[in-house]
């Protein structure tokens, strides 16, 4: 006789307890008209700096980022500098992954993959050379400002199309794991595999890729956790149980679910 191999919840003393926030999400995609007037902006926002017409760039900035390029630029050097890190930090183009917009409608994101070839001359400390094609994740964030979008922020990050994965997505039975061996961690979901018997979640710590194990998707739902707030870019906090040999990997005993807000 084969014997059913154990699941993590298969024992009544791991059975857990799973907390959802209370809140519903408030979070929604942009619409396609607005993404593109979104897109629009930013464009016209490069190329201003591409034209060094900061007052014209300046036009387009929310009032906290226009606050602060003021202070940074009221000497020639201090121009001249705030000017070259805005050329360095446009991108050559812009690819849209992932859009945001709050309940409002007064402040959206757009997450994206950028390129940028590295500027001819002189090498520049620490950077790849000239000529070198970078890519990276560039998140755009924008505020309606007196009824108009206006330009926030940008932050450079990874690259959002490159799935991590842990090193060993098997999920291991419960003595795999650590007895009275408690662990907490959490950060922004990269992927949701809902399998017959549990779910895995990866999760992105500093860039780095980390599983942790849940209830099924039905069972999740009976314990109160909506399983249509597990998706990329919510944020999750768990508490569990600690691996005895694979620190990327958890039995979570508790989650919360932060939706995009």
């Amino acid at each position: 006789m084969t014997m059913k191999r154990p699941t993590p919840y298969a024992r009544p003393m791991l059975t857990l307890v799973l907390l959802a926030l209370a809140s519903v999400a408030t979070a929604a995609p942009l619409d396609q008209p607005t993404q593109q007037q979104l897109l629009g902006l930013f464009d016209a926002y490069n190329k201003a700096i591409a034209a060094e017409k900061l007052d014209v760039a300046m036009g387009m900035m929310s009032n906290a980022l226009r606050d602060n390029i003021k202070t940074e630029t009221k000497t020639a050097k201090g121009r001249k500098d705030t000017m070259a890190m805005m050329r360095m930090m446009t991108p050559d183009s812009v690819s849209v992954v992932h859009t945001f917009i709050d309940s409002g409608e007064t402040e959206a994101r757009l997450v994206t993959v950028a390129t940028k070839t590295m500027p001819k001359g002189p090498k520049i400390p620490d950077a790849p050379p000239p000529g070198t094609v970078m890519r990276s994740g560039l998140t755009l964030n924008f505020v309606k400002e007196a009824g108009a979008w206006k330009f926030d922020q940008q932050m450079f990050g990874q690259d959002p199309t490159v799935v991590t994965g842990c090193k060993n997505e098997v999920a291991d039975p419960p003595e795999a794991y650590k007895p009275n061996s408690s662990v907490s961690s959490g950060g922004p979901v990269v992927r949701v595999d809902f399998k017959p018997d549990y779910t895995l979640v990866v999760y992105s710590v500093v860039g780095d890729a980390n599983c942790a194990f849940l209830p099924s998707k039905a069972d999740l739902a009976k314990k109160g956790v909506d399983p249509a707030q597990l998706v990329p870019y919510a944020i999750v906090t768990m508490d569990g149980i600690a691996h005895r040999t694979d620190p990327q990997k958890m039995l979570a005993e508790s989650v919360e679910i932060q939706p995009e807000e």
